[in-house]
């Protein structure tokens, strides 16, 4: 009887034992139910990934893998995604846009792993201007730029608009292609007479481009430069000229470029008779006579044309002169045949 009642002792002794020991309840670890958030691009992203525990021991954090680990943090138990992402370019490791990491949350005598994923979200950027300068433009032509832009939002249609600035600056001088931003001047320029507001040859307008939701506005300016003109002429063609007279013929002609220097010249069938000075007077090296013509055509109408040159650039004008007779060297009611010359003698010869 004793050895059964020791048996009976030590077994409950044992239980007993087992029982103070390893008999309390097992701490556990639950992760609040996420796993995917999602953030609109190009905006900051944190948000908290909280776990629980049926003990009061500190949870503690940390990242422990996933594909785009590095491109987390991690303080607490808030989770934040670098940067500021792009949907259209995404950096993530297989480049979807989904951005996944693995936390671990451990405490005493427990530990829990969870996935967590974050998406992108697609929202209507802003198109952009390429476009950041405009070189500079040359007198009398219209065309001045072709504004470019983008949007990186595929399946956009772009438009284009001048910003009208109340006259402040220089759109009302200018137009622009909705569709093209093709951008000209309504009347070409001219250096020498500036239009602009400040009437210095730099002209400055706003314009937009818009993708029907969004609209960018950017300013731009240019300037418009100088450029060789030709000389002009405005003596007329036509010309008369009496018969043995000293009279000459001037000819007109101006450079709009400032500091200028005008050259005349004379060529044509007749020009051998004439000479030009250097200001522009062209005369007769020998006055003409009506009765007795040297014209290439003998019939008192001579045919010269005169050039004007900057130096880099020439006009010219054709000229033809007629020659007028002066009827007081005429003899008057005497009409001899052609093959008699009338010879003035004096007296008593």
């Amino acid at each position: 009887m004793k050895n059964i009642k020791i048996s009976i002792f030590t077994g409950l002794f044992l239980l007993v034992s087992c029982g103070g020991g390893g008999g309390g309840t097992p701490t556990e670890l639950t992760w609040t139910a996420f796993e995917e958030f999602t953030l609109s691009e190009n905006t900051a992203g944190s948000w908290q990934v909280p776990a629980s525990s049926n003990k009061s021991f500190d949870i503690n954090y940390s990242i422990s893998g996933g594909a785009d680990s590095s491109a987390f943090s991690l303080i607490g138990s808030r989770l934040s995604l670098s940067g500021l992402k792009n949907y259209e370019s995404p950096d993530d490791s297989n480049t979807d846009g989904v951005y996944e990491v693995t936390l671990l949350a451990s405490t005493q005598g427990a530990s829990a792993t969870k996935s967590v994923y974050v998406r992108l979200l697609d929202i209507n950027d802003a198109p952009t201007f390429d476009t950041d300068s405009i070189s500079d433009v040359e007198e009398n032509q219209s065309a001045v730029v072709t504004l470019a832009a983008s949007d990186e939002d595929s399946n956009t249609t772009l438009t284009y608009a001048l910003v009208d600035s109340s006259s402040s600056k220089d759109d009302a001088l200018l137009s622009i292609d909705s569709s093209t931003g093709v951008v000209t001047f309504l009347t070409a320029p001219n250096f020498e007479v500036p239009g602009d507001i400040g009437s210095d040859n730099t002209y400055t307008f706003d314009a937009t481009v818009s993708d029907g939701t969004v609209t960018t506005t950017g300013t731009f300016s240019f300037s418009v430069v100088n450029v060789n003109e030709a000389p002009s002429i405005s003596t007329g063609s036509a010309q008369s000229y009496t018969e043995n007279s000293a009279a000459t013929i001037s000819i007109s002609a101006s450079d709009v470029d400032a500091g200028s220097s005008l050259t005349y010249s004379v060529s044509g069938t007749d020009s051998a008779l004439f000479s030009i000075s250097t200001s522009g007077v062209l005369s007769f090296a020998t006055a003409p006579d009506f009765e007795s013509p040297t014209d290439s055509g003998a019939n008192n109408v001579y045919n010269v044309t005169v050039g004007v040159s900057d130096g880099a650039l020439s006009s010219s004008v054709s000229l033809v002169i007629t020659i007028v007779n002066d009827a007081s060297d005429d003899i008057v009611g005497i009409q001899l045949p052609e093959n008699i010359q009338l010879v003035e003698t004096q007296e008593g010869t």
